[in-house]
């Protein structure tokens, strides 16, 4: 595995920086390392390309992206109340992603790609999901 270099580095970081994305960067190199590892610093040069290339190409969204962040939090917040979390108590994005991508899920995009009006599907599904999740697991 080569690892990512410098200009990598400093590029993604320049990009989270810019995007105002720094909150969220340990879930998104974990989102891009598969799991593997939340810093950057262990990415791969394949991985950190492809988040640097999502980053250019908006496939990430700003946090500040207002009505639509707001709706990715409200499915996030869903998610968390169903214990959808990682060891260290931080959300699991890799199983809400793996949820949206399958076959039970209508979208068929991960979180961050989803319009609005995806969005609003989405966040109908999980409640539903959150609904059945309360009434039958718990």
């Amino acid at each position: 595995m080569k690892p990512r270099t410098l200009e990598q580095n400093n590029r993604l970081h320049g990009l989270l920086t810019t995007l105002a994305l720094w909150p969220q960067k340990k879930a998104l190199v974990l989102q891009y390392t598969d799991q593997r590892t939340e810093k950057s610093s262990e990415m791969s040069f394949d991985e950190c390309q492809l988040l640097i290339n999502a980053l250019n190409s908006n496939k990430v969204h700003n946090s500040t992206d207002g009505k639509m962040d707001r709706m990715r939090k409200k499915v996030i917040g869903i998610c968390h109340d169903m214990g959808w979390q990682n060891a260290d108590s931080t959300i699991d994005l890799h199983r809400i992603n793996s949820f949206l991508l399958s076959d039970k899920s209508s979208t068929k995009k991960e979180l961050n790609d989803l319009s609005e009006k995806e969005l609003h599907t989405a966040i109908h599904q999980f409640d539903k999901l959150r609904e059945y999740h309360l009434k039958h697991v718990q």
